[in-house]
């Protein structure tokens, strides 16, 4: 994790001055008068500048995952989930489906793979399928394949989607647990947040499968490897 990187002319805000400062700028939800956490996070941009932090979007998104996390809005946890977020966000743009087969096929698993290896994984293959895919792909990708692979590929995306639910809540959660080494961890994270999310890829692709448990997942992605692997050394 990179080095927190503070201000000199201010240090951390606890959380609870936070808090505070929260309250004074009516950004506490209140259920019975219909408020929302995407009311709240309205709020964010003024809260922002009376605490002398950048109130660009990604500051914005990123002081709204610290908050609903319960950590610190500080200028270090502010730069590490924008980082977090920008990597997570350029992986599922790039994370061509044919390139996730063939990191399937090679049998790694890509729970166990950090953001950034997987990422570089991606780097050395784009070349061959390109920098645009769309939920399609996925199908089209899949249709080739041996079906233990494909119901690998199949959780693999919604594992993504799980991770990006919840307007990044997850990447707050992993980091307030320390646990950030791979993408295992924030697909772990994202299955404790208890909203009901639907985590389809795409409404009118034929992926319209159930919600599944995040062992569900982790166990389609192992058989698929543990396979391939068999067949790479027979």
């Amino acid at each position: 994790m990179e080095k927190s990187i503070r201000p000199a002319y201010r240090k951390s805000v606890p959380r609870k001055r936070i808090l505070k400062q929260l309250e004074s700028f009516a950004t506490v939800p209140e259920p019975k008068y219909g408020d929302s956490f995407r009311k709240v996070k309205e709020r964010f941009p003024a809260l922002l500048k009376s605490l002398g932090l950048p109130s660009e979007r990604a500051d914005i998104r990123a002081a709204a995952i610290l908050s609903r996390c319960r950590m610190d809005i500080n200028a270090g946890n502010l730069s590490t989930v924008k980082l977090l977020d920008s990597k997570l966000t350029s992986l599922m743009k790039s994370f061509h489906p044919k390139i996730a087969i063939c990191l399937i096929c090679e049998g790694r698993n890509p729970l166990e793979m950090s953001i950034d290896e997987i990422q570089a994984y991606i780097d050395s293959s784009r070349d061959l399928y390109g920098e645009e895919w769309s939920p399609s792909n996925i199908l089209d990708a899949a249709s080739g394949v041996e079906p233990v692979v494909r119901s690998a590929l199949i959780s693999l995306y919604k594992a993504l989607r799980l991770v990006q639910r919840d307007e990044g809540a997850a990447l707050g959660f992993a980091l307030k647990s320390g646990n950030m080494s791979k993408l295992g961890a924030f697909l772990n994270a994202a299955s404790n947040i208890d909203d009901n999310v639907d985590i389809t890829i795409d409404d009118e692709s034929l992926i319209n499968e159930p919600i599944i448990h995040e062992n569900s997942i982790r166990a389609e992605i192992e058989r698929a490897c543990a396979y391939c692997r068999t067949l790479l050394t027979t």
